[in-house]
């Protein structure tokens, strides 16, 4: 998993210049001050999420405790009532027979306080595997962030990111790499970035159909397209399907 992530960076929609000067002014702006602001955001979606869940979950709570205590209480009443008016008319037959009537009704009642706490054990069971989803959501879009931020504020994170798929890929006589034109200035000098490889195999090409934090690989073999689109559903629809079977 961490492989694939390491892979793969969100796109940003603006605009990137490659001068020098550009450069400095980029790397500047992703400062501590950055990162707060993104901390923040994210902090206030988590805190709304969770309280969100806390309201939902005590309503429900506290409305099958008071139906519960409710039903009791009527159970008992009717039983009081039942036993004091076959005492006071003194027949033993009339007494007996409201005996087992109102024993009847609080094992009636009795029986519907189960049914209700059952339900409750189910609505919250789906309540939670409902949330598990909305929580993978908001992770994803937090490292979207995160990436979308970092890889073009420091596009030389490519060469980890293409050395991490060249690793993958293994042995082959020629390969073709395809990456944003923000991120060819960074692979100028690939014996460098990318040491333990022959690099004389591999050859560089700009695509600006390729998002920034992506890259295409050719082989003769095939190509891999390690791009955030087709990897970020990857990554969802993995996680979703795990956090279904898990038992809450």
């Amino acid at each position: 998993m961490s492989k694939v992530i390491k892979a793969c960076f969100v796109k940003e929609k603006e605009t990137i210049n490659l001068g020098n000067n550009n450069k400095s002014a980029r790397q500047d702006e992703f400062t501590q001050e950055t990162a707060f602001d993104i901390y923040q955001e994210t902090k206030k979606m988590i805190e709304e999420l969770v309280t969100e869940a806390q309201n939902k979950a005590e309503t429900i709570l506290n409305e099958a405790e008071n139906k519960a205590e409710s039903l009791i209480k009527q159970g008992q009443t009717e039983y009081e009532m039942i036993k004091k008016k076959a005492h006071e008319e003194g027949f033993l037959s009339g007494y007996q027979e409201g005996i087992e009537k109102a024993q009847q009704e609080i094992s009636a009642l009795a029986e519907d306080t189960k049914v209700l706490a059952r339900n409750l054990a189910d609505f919250q069971k789906k309540y939670y595997q409902e949330n598990a989803e909305k929580i993978i959501d908001l992770v994803l879009t937090i490292a979207q962030k995160i990436l979308n931020t970092a890889v073009v504020l420091k596009p030389e994170l490519i060469g980890n990111i293409v050395e991490n798929v060249l690793t993958e890929i293994g042995e082959s006589e020629k390969i073709i790499i395809k990456v944003n034109p923000i991120h060819i200035p960074y692979l100028n000098n690939p014996d460098q970035c990318f040491k333990g490889l022959k690099m004389s195999r591999y050859t560089f090409e700009s695509a600006p159909e390729v998002e920034p934090g992506g890259c295409i690989v050719i082989t003769e073999n095939g190509f891999v397209e390690a791009q955030i689109d087709e990897q970020m559903l990857l990554i969802k629809k993995a996680l979703k399907e795990e956090s279904n079977h898990v038992e809450l």
